[in-house]
């Protein structure tokens, strides 16, 4: 890979030195052949000073009109006092080139001062009789003017070329070098959201790189965690359905036994039946958890009044928060539905619900909201708050992970095995939702969840 980048930087740079080097050649041959076409006008215009030694200011009026006519460049002849003989009007460039020309002349140089960009070329003339004239030349407005005002611009035209080439060139290349990541990075985003047959790709992997080496790797280790993880819920299905029959003969044993035991041993009668029911609860979840991450019973989906659940959900737990001394209020928008399970979603909502109630003070109640958010596609939001003493900071989105019990000072413990907001978790990415917590700004711990609507 190394090697790989460092010859293809080399290379570009080797690409750009070549366009350089021949946009430069190309204008040192138009400003050449620009400069050569100008001395043949101006060579051309010598006939002007020619026909002013034998027949005067008239007889060089009429051959410059001749070499007009035939050229298509006006030319002009000067006195030492860079007065034109024709009457003309003299531009500031023009005198400013006569000065030049006449510098040529004194080093001796017969070449005449062309100027490509203004178009103008001067040479000093010294007639039979000693007069010292200026003949100027206006190069024509095509041809030999158009090759000098490209040889004029050729810097420009170097820089911009360079510019174009090389910023082609490297767009080429981080496109070469940043798609494979891209696509890597967004594999390895998929993965960490739970989509465990997430793969990279072909198109990438292929490559013979150390890209390509990376995304076979992941892909390896992508199989990997999702033939582990699938293996994990299989037993943890497996068990937690075997455990099942065992527990069902140790109920019925516990109950024989208690007929013939004596009264005094109807305390820990009372606490295998506490432990047996709970073990159970423990199965049940867990089995809850196997299902929903398996994928079983999908075709069981339907539309879903989401609306109607959240109410029943909290009337009933209204009814067991009174018992307490609690209560439970609800805000509920009209006409939410969503496609999706409607057992799952009752026993997230339900474990959340209850969760709540458990750790709200006698006193005080767990306010729950239901309303459609205005983004699109249309999303339900559903809150629940409870008015205890939160979590700890920075454990908010780990309370969703399976056994995670909270450890609030002062509050009535848990008697469940931390999987109740696991199984909440799974049922709201099942649905394509999310799931969080945050500790209220008053105090209390305020859970959302958020699913996508159908209507």
């Amino acid at each position: 890979m190394l090697f790989k980048i460092f010859l293809t930087f080399w290379l570009a740079l080797a690409l750009l030195a070549a366009g350089q080097e021949i946009v430069s050649v190309m204008a040192q041959r138009d400003e050449q052949a620009a400069l050569g076409n100008a001395r043949s006008i101006v060579a051309a215009a010598q006939a002007v000073p020619d026909a002013y030694a034998q027949g005067g200011v008239a007889a060089a009026r009429e051959a410059a009109l001749r070499f007009e006519r035939e050229q298509g460049a006006a030319v002009d002849l000067l006195d030492r006092n860079r007065q034109s003989l024709f009457g003309r009007e003299v531009r500031p460039a023009v005198v400013a080139y006569s000065r030049i020309a006449d510098r040529f002349a004194a080093a001796g140089s017969p070449n005449a001062a062309v100027n490509l960009g203004e178009h103008v070329a001067a040479k000093q003339i010294v007639t039979p009789a000693g007069d010292r004239l200026t003949l100027v030349v206006d190069l024509p407005g095509h041809g030999v003017a158009r090759v000098a005002s490209a040889a004029t611009l050729s810097p420009l035209v170097r820089y911009g070329a360079v510019l174009v080439v090389g910023g082609l060139l490297c767009l080429a290349l981080a496109r070469h070098f940043s798609k494979p990541l891209v696509t890597l990075a967004g594999a390895v985003n998929e993965l960490a959201d739970g989509r465990l047959n997430t793969r990279v790709g072909s198109r990438v992997s292929r490559r013979r790189d150390e890209v390509g080496r990376l995304a076979r790797d992941f892909d390896r280790m992508a199989e990997r965690i999702e033939a582990l993880v699938a293996g994990q819920r299989r037993l943890l299905g497996d068990v937690s359905h075997e455990l099942r029959s065992p527990l069902a003969r140790l109920t019925v044993a516990a109950g024989l036994a208690r007929r013939d035991a004596p009264p005094a041993a109807s305390e820990y009668f009372d606490r295998i039946d506490t432990e047996t029911a709970r073990l159970d609860r423990l199965i049940e979840q867990l089995l809850t958890l196997a299902r929903i991450e398996s994928g079983v019973d999908d075709g069981l989906r339907g539309p879903v009044n989401l609306t109607e659940l959240v109410q029943e959900v909290a009337g009933d737990g209204d009814f067991e928060a009174r018992a307490r001394g609690k209560h439970v209020r609800l805000s509920a928008q009209d006409g939410i539905f969503l496609d999706g399970r409607a057992d799952l979603l009752r026993s997230a909502v339900e474990n959340i619900v209850r969760n709540a109630i458990r750790y709200t003070p006698e006193g005080s109640g767990v306010e729950i909201a239901l309303q459609r958010n205005g983004d699109t596609p249309a999303h339900a939001r559903l809150t629940v708050r409870d008015h205890g003493s939160g979590v700890a900071e920075g454990t908010a989105q780990t309370m969703f992970r399976r056994f995670w019990r909270a450890d609030r000072p002062n509050e009535p413990a848990s008697d469940g095995a931390g999987l109740g907001l696991a199984i909440a978790d799974s049922v709201v990415r099942v649905h394509g939702g999310t799931i969080g917590a945050a500790n209220a700004e008053r105090g209390g711990l305020v859970v959302t969840i958020e699913l996508p609507m159908t209507q």
